[in-house]
């Protein structure tokens, strides 16, 4: 085997055994998975820091133009959290389940 195919294939093997499992790579959103409160919300993947703009604030609520969704104060998957200052969603397909206002946004 040529020296330089060696190498690629010693690289290659050693960014496998340091490249995060499915479990692991969910760690940014561990804090939304175990929560006993909203936990549902989330699986593997499904969560993540909403894009600027992808979340507007409005007289209803805070609404989702992506998808036409609006979520409000006391809705079932709106929550207020004290872990960052960003807003989080988590979505099924191309609906936000649910939607994580820092506290104090409101």
């Amino acid at each position: 085997m040529a020296p330089r195919r060696a190498a690629c294939l010693a690289f290659a093997f050693a960014a496998a055994l340091l490249a995060p499992s499915a479990g692991e790579a969910h760690g940014e959103t561990d804090w939304i998975e175990k929560n006993p409160v909203w936990g549902w919300c989330c699986g593997p993947q499904d969560c993540r820091r909403a894009a600027p703009g992808e979340v507007v604030r409005t007289p209803k609520g805070f609404a989702i133009p992506s998808t036409d969704q609006v979520f409000r104060d006391g809705m079932r998957g709106f929550f207020q959290h004290r872990h960052d200052q960003d807003i989080w969603l988590c979505k099924t397909g191309d609906i936000v389940r649910c939607l994580f206002i820092p506290e104090g946004l409101l």
